[in-house]
């Protein structure tokens, strides 16, 4: 063995049971002690006993119980301690996990905010054009609609995800549901598998891979299988951030007709803009909810094209019957 790849097991095999002791009661306790105690045998194979961790790995040690799982992750993965695939699974949780996962495409609530955003504003902006006539009227009238309406979305969005966090916070981390969890034996690993289905034959032959090279035979199904993904935390206000910013974006989409186009041009072009991506958003959502995509997307376009013909149509009755 290479003094390079010494060094990297007596620093592995220390961080690691760092990280399960860090991890107590949860699935990846079992985890990282398995791989801890693999790196152990790797160096007895060379060294008479286990080496004293270095300075420099006590101070991390000390470091990481301040640290998310996405920080751990992408602190120790710099340092090559292996098995690390459940925290760099928890990298998609700061904004909401299908935001991250699947950008820019977003989860329902989300599309729901554009939706909303964009259908508001489009009606208001066809009634005050009604009203003024080609002024600047339904420009300051969209700005003020994307502001306050952004802002009372995130902050209901707020208030929920508070009280969601407050239920999710006693859910964290459950204990592993069965009672090898509590031995010390890195041999637990073949009957975890088995546990979770693998087949009793192939269960010692994976578990062998994934102590050897986890970082090559773990995969994204397993780990969530084997319960070693954390937890996704709701964050209130990165989640009330992310609803702002689809209200506010949709809604400043049929403003941009009144910033770019001629007076003549800006209800037509409003109109069509708005409806297609009204169609876009509906189409999404529908696709979400496992439901007909152009039939939803053709209701979407159609609602959005009516409430902005009759909204524009009570703006010019209004300005005619009160001569403004």
């Amino acid at each position: 063995m290479s003094p390079f790849r010494l060094r990297a097991d007596c620093r592995a095999a220390y961080l690691l049971r760092v990280l399960s002791d860090l991890e107590s009661g949860t699935a990846r306790q079992t985890w990282f002690l398995a791989l801890a105690r693999a790196a152990d045998r790797r160096l007895l194979e060379f060294l008479d006993t286990r080496p004293a961790p270095l300075l420099s790995d006590r101070l991390l040690a000390r470091l990481l119980p301040a640290l998310s799982p996405v920080w751990r992750w992408l602190l120790l993965y710099r340092l090559r301690v292996p098995g690390l695939l459940p925290y760099r699974l928890a990298a998609s949780q700061p904004l909401p996990p299908a935001l991250a996962r699947h950008w820019p495409r977003t989860d329902v609530a989300l599309l729901a905010a554009a939706f909303d955003g964009l259908w508001i504003n489009l009606c208001l902006l066809a009634a005050m054009a009604g009203v003024s006539h080609g002024g600047g009227l339904p420009l300051v009238v969209g700005i003020a609609c994307m502001a306050f309406g952004g802002v009372f979305v995130a902050l209901r969005c707020l208030f929920h995800s508070t009280a969601a966090l407050a239920r999710q916070n006693l859910l964290l981390d459950e204990p592993l549901e069965w009672s090898a969890q509590e031995e010390e034996a890195s041999g637990d690993l073949p009957e975890w598998l088995q546990h979770i289905g693998i087949d009793a034959a192939q269960a010692p032959v994976l578990a062998a891979q994934l102590l050897a090279d986890p970082d090559r035979h773990l995969e994204p199904a397993l780990c969530r299988r084997m319960g070693l993904v954390p937890a996704p935390r709701v964050r209130p206000f990165h989640r009330a951030s992310a609803m702002l910013l689809a209200f506010a974006a949709a809604a400043l989409l049929p403003m941009l007709p009144f910033v770019w186009l001629p007076p003549r041009y800006r209800l037509f072009a409003m109109l069509l803009a708005g409806m297609a991506a009204l169609a876009a958003i509906g189409w999404r959502r529908a696709q979400l909810d496992r439901a007909p995509p152009a039939e939803a997307a053709a209701r979407s376009a159609i609602i959005g094209g009516a409430s902005a013909g009759l909204a524009f149509a009570a703006g010019w009755g209004l300005s005619w019957l009160f001569n403004l």
